[in-house]
C-alpha cells in the first residue's frame, strides 16, 4: 500500500470509530460539515503518525 492510500485508510477508520459517515476519494476524504474539525484532526495525526511530520490541510 502506498503512503498517501495509508494516510487516507488510518483516518477513514478514526472516523469510522468515532461513529463519523466518510467516503474516501482519490487523496481526500468526504464527511459532513459538521464533523470538518474531527476529519481534519484525523487526517493530520494520520499524516504524522506514517510521515513524522505535520502537513497543512485544505477544507473545500
Amino acid at each position: 500500500m502506498y503512503k498517501d492510500s495509508q494516510i487516507i485508510m488510518e483516518a477513514i477508520l478514526a472516523l469510522i470509530r468515532q461513529g463519523i459517515p466518510c467516503l474516501p476519494v482519490h487523496d481526500s476524504i468526504i464527511a459532513p460539515e459538521e464533523h470538518k474539525e474531527l476529519l481534519c484532526q484525523a487526517m493530520d495525526e494520520a499524516f504524522f503518525k506514517l510521515m513524522g511530520t505535520h502537513c497543512p490541510i485544505e477544507i473545500k
